[in-house]
């Protein structure tokens, strides 16, 4: 039992350090980015999904992404960053760019600078702008969706 939790925190460790961002870090300015669709400015916490349309789960990442929103939009603003352009995009932005903030990240800059290597991944802000909550959106639990402030 001692052995599974030492491996589990190091897993988590790991898993934090590969994205260079950890929990209670402060949300960055995404400088670089090309609002598509646009962040509101809010008190809300924010939940980031970092995305590719060619990723097999893609459909469901946004089937996940409405589900989030839908329960969760009046204290949580849904954010999509995207590094792609064109007709894959276009199409998102048109399918909800209504609901969700849609950012284009260009130059890879954000996700290279979160250190972000692997999709599907998110990040939850909480409403102060913190790191509460990030990996790979399948693991993510109803709970910390209820507990984010």
């Amino acid at each position: 039992m001692k052995r599974l939790i030492i491996a589990t925190l190091l897993l988590m460790t790991i898993s934090a350090k590969a994205q260079k961002l950890v929990i209670g870090s402060k949300m960055p300015e995404w400088k670089s980015i090309e609002w598509l669709s646009p962040l509101k400015k809010s008190d809300k916490a924010i939940f980031v999904e970092f995305y590719q349309s060619n990723n097999p789960g893609s459909a469901k990442i946004l089937m996940n992404l409405e589900s989030i929103y839908t329960k969760y939009g009046s204290k949580i603003q849904v954010v999509i960053l995207t590094r792609e352009h064109g007709s894959a995009i276009d199409l998102l932005v048109m399918q909800y760019g209504s609901k969700f903030a849609i950012g284009y990240d260009a130059s890879g800059r954000e996700f290279e600078a979160l250190g972000v290597k692997f999709l599907p991944f998110s990040m939850l802000f909480s409403s102060d702008k913190e790191l509460y909550w990030q990996g790979n959106q399948t693991k993510l639990t109803t709970e910390t969706l209820d507990n984010v402030d």
